[in-house]
């Protein structure tokens, strides 16, 4: 019990991420220390750069095992109400913003598929391609 109360309420990111950064450091010393060798080639650097790749991935585990145990109280007096223009405000931004982000997501995969298609298309000689089709791109 003493175990989580210092872990916290989310024991799985906490635990991905010990590992994460257990597996990292093993790999960067034996990348550091370790004469690793197969046939003529060296594998140190590969591990080093693995191990670091590892541990920065970590980070995010990190960061969620951090976020998930943040107690935030409902009535907190000293905070925004609901109501408050301002939050209003903000949650009327942030929505813009991520339907802003969600169209151009879209548009811009849209775009992708059909260039896509276009050079599918082309490469495999079932289009006629002629300068009047550039222009439309």
């Amino acid at each position: 019990m003493e175990l989580k109360r210092c872990i916290g309420g989310c024991v799985t990111p906490f635990l991905i991420a010990f590992l994460f950064d257990v597996l990292g450091l093993i790999l960067v010393f034996v990348g550091i220390f370790a004469n690793v060798r197969i046939g003529d080639r060296f594998y140190g650097d590969f591990l080093i750069y693995s191990g670091s790749l590892i541990i920065f991935f970590s980070l995010a585990f990190w960061l969620m095992w951090y976020v998930g145990n943040v107690q935030v109280s409902e009535d907190d007096e000293g905070g925004l109400k609901k109501s408050s223009s301002i939050v209003q405000l903000a949650r009327k931004l942030s929505e813009s913003q991520y339907q802003q982000f969600i169209y151009t997501f879209k548009v811009n995969l849209n775009v992708f598929f059909m260039w896509r298609t276009y050079v599918y298309l082309y490469e495999h000689q079932d289009l006629k391609l002629g300068y009047d089709h550039c222009n439309r791109f």
